[in-house]
């Protein structure tokens, strides 16, 4: 994809959360939390990362997003070949990245060729310093990338959103619904996914950490003294723009 059309996939997509009605023809159809699938990766080493994914390809999701950064090593070892050949193989591999300043952390440049896209995590915070808000993109010194669980959505539906005009009102923050929220407790243990595979189909399925520590985790306005791990908070912005139940912050 080149940069101009980068730029204008961000444009129809940011432009489409703002209007209720415009990115799906009935929203009846969205309100079903089983769209995304959570499976926790934990501290799995790649190898078995790479196992776990080529069992979920077979399922044939329409998404497999990883909220993981693979960094950058001197050398590429087994683990690395044959985690990077999975994500290569499965063909719908998001992978997440983080803002630091004005640079985008990802993960090491063989990972991104192997993938199908990558999205920013960007969370906003609010009086209270809780992650209360989110972008659908950023813009750091002459690129423009989009968040991540945008990212994911637009290779989930891009067709209804390359319908919309390509307008938008910029870098704007929109607020993060956790009604009738996805939380840990929906985790898909890894020894059912054989039997749970027929589900999975055409799904997204969101792999990142979910415990048992409280790593990558943050307060939120769901809950003001237990943290929520970002997987978590993905998905339910994920669940928001499909369901179109977020709105513009007022600031």
């Amino acid at each position: 994809m080149h940069h101009g059309d980068k730029i204008k996939l961000v444009i129809i997509i940011s432009f489409c959360l703002l209007f209720v009605g415009g990115c799906v023809n009935n929203p009846q159809d969205h309100t079903n939390r089983s769209r995304v699938i959570l499976v926790n990766i934990g501290t799995k080493d790649r190898l078995t990362l790479a196992r776990l994914i080529d069992d979920i390809a077979k399922c044939k999701p329409k998404i497999i997003a990883i909220d993981a950064i693979f960094e950058e090593k001197d050398s590429i070892d087994h683990g690395d070949s044959v985690l990077i050949n999975s994500i290569a193989k499965a063909g719908n591999v998001i992978l997440s990245s983080v803002i630091k300043g004005y640079d985008i952390i990802s993960s090491d440049s063989l990972f991104l060729k192997a993938s199908k896209a990558q999205g920013v995590i960007i969370y906003g915070l609010d009086e209270e310093d809780l992650v209360s808000k989110f972008k659908t993109f950023v813009s750091t010194k002459d690129q423009i990338h989009m968040s991540y669980p945008v990212s994911i959505v637009s290779y989930y539906d891009l067709e209804r959103m390359e319908n919309i005009m390509n307008q938008t009102k910029g870098n704007q923050y929109y607020e993060i619904g956790f009604d009738n929220s996805i939380t840990v407790g929906d985790t898909l243990a890894h020894d059912l996914i054989p039997q749970k595979c027929s589900q999975m189909q055409d799904k997204i399925v969101l792999l990142g950490y979910l415990g048992p520590l409280d790593e990558d985790s943050y307060l939120t306005r769901a809950d003001k003294n237990k943290r929520t791990y970002s997987t978590i908070i993905t998905a339910n912005i994920i669940m928001n723009i499909l369901n179109e139940t977020f709105h513009e912050t007022k600031e």
